[in-house]
């Protein structure tokens, strides 16, 4: 089996710093699924030359252990061309006391909450040194906690990011429209 790491340069992941998308090639790689004739659903990330993108963007590690740590698809292109790591982002904001696993009741809709708990999340994009494109422009509190059990999370407590934007997307939409007035 051959495992390369692969620049994503649009994503600031190099190569040349240990850190890529994983290519793999070999034996052991299946160009489709299981039982399944249809083999086109992979096809799109099959190289000519056998080397398979595997969508997940790794870290080689000096003892050459390999750490997954995002997803190419967790990459987004922002209107002005710039690219942002969710993933990368929803860590940092994590680390308001006020996100990850909170549930907040009837005070959602609270001004001063609103207003704190963002500062919160600017605070903690300053003192990680995020760019503008990396900072957030609101927040949306939604009184229901995300679970695996009710669709906002896998079972690998990853956001079910579609489900979450048709929930919350009034909200979101208000933000962005007051977003875009104020500028």
């Amino acid at each position: 089996m051959d495992i390369k790491l692969v620049s994503v340069p649009e994503a600031g992941y190099l190569a040349c710093n240990n850190v890529g998308e994983i290519w793999v090639r070999g034996p052991a790689v299946t160009f489709g699924y299981l039982n399944s004739e249809n083999s086109c659903i992979t096809a799109p990330a099959t190289m000519p030359d056998g080397w398979y993108r595997t969508g997940d963007i790794a870290q080689w590690h000096p003892n050459g252990q390999i750490e997954i740590i995002d997803r190419i698809k967790n990459i987004q292109k922002l209107a002005n061309g710039e690219y942002v790591a969710l993933e990368k982002l929803e860590a940092v904001y994590k680390t308001s006391v006020y996100v990850a696993n909170v549930k907040i009741h009837d005070l959602c809709k609270e001004p001063k909450i609103q207003e704190h708990i963002f500062d919160s999340l600017l605070a903690a994009a300053a003192a990680n040194g995020f760019v503008r494109t990396e900072t957030v422009i609101g927040c949306v509190i939604d009184p229901d906690g995300w679970t695996p059990e009710n669709g906002f999370l896998t079972a690998a407590t990853k956001l079910q990011r579609a489900r979450i934007r048709q929930k919350l997307a009034q909200q979101i939409d208000e933000v962005y429209l007051k977003y875009r007035l104020s500028v």
